[in-house]
């Protein structure tokens, strides 16, 4: 079996058209190059809410959900913080 990525050369197929081809692929770079950047921009917002933590002195567990808010502290579990009921 004569292969080139993972593909049976043998098997029928039906080619794209040549710019078909070229603008499809153009795009999958493009693609690549846009995740490649999220991914960047991803670890450095990381790295600055763990350098805020430090800053701050943040407690271990506290969460960064809205910028406006800032840290706030873990939810307590609902069965934990009710008082027991009088027998």
């Amino acid at each position: 079996m004569d292969e080139m990525d993972g593909v049976d050369k043998k098997a029928p197929a039906i080619q794209l058209p040549r710019r078909t081809r070229e603008i499809l692929e153009a795009k999958l770079r493009e693609q690549a190059t846009l995740q490649a950047l999220l991914a960047q921009q991803g670890q450095a917002i990381n790295e600055l809410v763990e350098a805020a933590r430090e800053m701050l002195d943040v407690p271990v567990g506290w969460e960064l959900a809205n910028t406006a808010v800032g840290f706030v502290a873990p939810a307590k579990d609902e069965g934990m913080s009710r008082a027991p009921a009088d027998n």
